[in-house]
């Protein structure tokens, strides 16, 4: 993306490629590249529910999505 933008700027709007430095741009967003990596990097992992049925994430309660646990009187 950054290969064609310059060319195509100057086409589209020769004003504001007139006011860009390139170099600094490109550097800038190679900065920016590396910064945000090791934010992401250093962030704590979250544990998603992904793997768990629709209807359970969604919090819809049907019978037979989940085993039920019996009392201690033995009834569910």
């Amino acid at each position: 993306m950054d290969r064609i933008t310059p060319q195509h700027l100057g086409l589209i709007n020769p004003l504001l490629d007139a006011r860009i430095d390139w170099t600094w741009f490109i550097a800038s967003q190679f900065a920016f590249g590396i910064v945000a990596g090791l934010v992401v990097v250093r962030q704590e992992r979250v544990r998603t529910r992904q793997f768990v049925p629709f209807l359970i994430r969604a919090g819809i309660e049907a019978p037979g999505l989940t085993d039920e646990k019996p009392n201690r009187n033995g009834s569910r």
